[in-house]
C-alpha cells in the first residue's frame, strides 16, 4: 500500500524586510523651516563686532546692518508601490502596513540625499537671488582623505572648524559621515580606542561613535547598496562631509504624505503612495567641510 506525499506549507507571520537606512540621519542637524512658495528666502545676518568708546562724550559709531538671502527651491519626493493581492493572499497577516513603512523609510533616505546634495551645491544669494557663490567661495574648505581616515585628518576637521568659530563654546553638535572603511580606519587609531590616551568611551558595543567630540554617522557603502547617500565622484573618490549643526536649512513645504488605495485601471491592485516636498540651501560655508575619501 502506497501513500501519496503531502506538501505541507508553513506560512510566517512576519514580513522580512530587506536591510536598509530606515531613518533620516542629518535631520537632526538641519534647521527646518516651512515654506509655501516654489522658492523659499533663507536670511541671515553677517558678523557683528563691538568698538571701544572710552572718551568723554564719544561719538556713536554705527554699523549698518547687512543681511544674506539664499535661495531654497523644493521638490516633490514620491515613492509608489503597487501591490498585486494575488501576491499576498495566503499570508498570515496584511502586508500593507509594512509596505507603507517601507515607503516611509525611502522617502526619509531622500531627505538626507536632499540635505548632503545641499552641503556641496552653489547657491543663488542677493535680493533677487542673482549672485551664484560656489561652495569653495562660501567657505567650505576639503579635506583630502585619500590615503587614509586618520586621527591626523580628524584633527584638521576639527582645526578648520576651531579656525572659523564653529563649535568653540562646546554646545554646537558636529558630525562627520563615515563609511565602513572609515570605521575600520579609525578602529585602527590608538589615540582613539586606548585608556592611554582618552578617557572617554566613544567606543559603544564595538562601534566607535565619537572623535574628537564629533559624533560619527555610518552610512551605507559599495556595491551592496543601490544608491548610497556618500557619492561618488569622478575621480574616482567617495565624498564625505563634516557638518555642523545649523550648517544647512531644510524647508519642508508637505511633511509626509500617506496614501493607500485600489488602483483603477488595474486588477486586484493595490497603490501605496507617499510624498514629501521638501528643499535645502547651505546656511553658511564655514559650518561645511568636504571630505574626499578612497573607497
Amino acid at each position: 500500500m502506497s501513500w501519496d506525499t503531502v506538501q505541507i506549507t508553513e506560512f510566517n507571520a512576519a514580513l522580512d524586510v530587506q536591510e536598509q537606512q530606515m531613518t533620516s540621519r542629518l535631520l537632526p542637524l538641519a534647521i527646518r523651516k516651512p515654506i509655501n512658495g516654489d522658492d523659499f528666502a533663507y536670511d541671515g545676518l553677517t558678523e557683528v563686532q563691538a568698538y571701544h568708546a572710552n572718551g568723554r562724550n564719544p561719538d556713536i559709531q554705527p554699523l549698518e546692518a547687512s543681511f544674506t538671502r539664499r535661495k531654497m527651491s523644493r521638490d516633490r519626493v514620491v515613492v509608489t508601490l503597487l501591490v498585486d493581492n494575488k501576491d499576498v493572499r495566503g499570508m498570515l497577516t496584511d502586508p500593507q502596513s509594512q509596505l507603507a513603512q517601507l515607503c516611509i523609510a525611502a522617502v526619509e533616505r531622500e531627505t538626507d540625499r536632499v540635505i548632503y546634495d545641499a552641503l556641496f551645491a552653489s547657491v543663488y544669494t542677493g535680493r533677487n537671488f542673482g549672485t551664484t557663490v560656489t561652495a569653495a567661495a562660501d567657505g567650505v574648505v576639503t579635506v583630502d582623505a585619500t590615503a587614509g581616515f586618520t586621527y591626523e585628518k580628524l584633527l584638521e576637521i576639527r582645526a578648520n572648524f576651531i579656525d572659523a568659530e564653529v563649535g568653540n563654546q562646546g554646545v554646537t553638535p558636529i558630525a562627520i559621515g563615515i563609511s565602513g572603511d572609515e570605521h575600520t580606519d579609525l578602529m585602527s587609531e590608538v589615540e582613539l580606542t586606548s585608556g592611554d590616551y582618552t578617557s572617554q568611551y566613544v567606543i559603544q558595543k564595538g562601534i566607535i561613535t565619537q572623535a574628537l567630540g564629533m559624533d560619527l554617522i555610518a552610512f551605507g557603502a559599495g556595491s551592496s547598496i543601490t544608491d548610497p547617500i556618500l557619492e561618488i565622484d569622478t575621480n574616482p573618490y567617495r565624498v564625505s562631509f563634516a557638518l555642523a549643526q545649523k550648517g544647512v536649512a531644510l524647508g519642508i513645504s508637505l511633511d509626509r504624505k500617506v496614501e493607500v488605495k485600489d488602483y483603477p485601471t488595474k486588477i486586484e491592485t493595490s497603490i501605496i503612495n507617499v510624498i514629501k516636498e521638501l528643499g535645502a540651501v547651505r546656511t553658511q560655508g564655514v559650518r561645511v567641510q568636504k571630505i574626499t575619501l578612497t573607497p
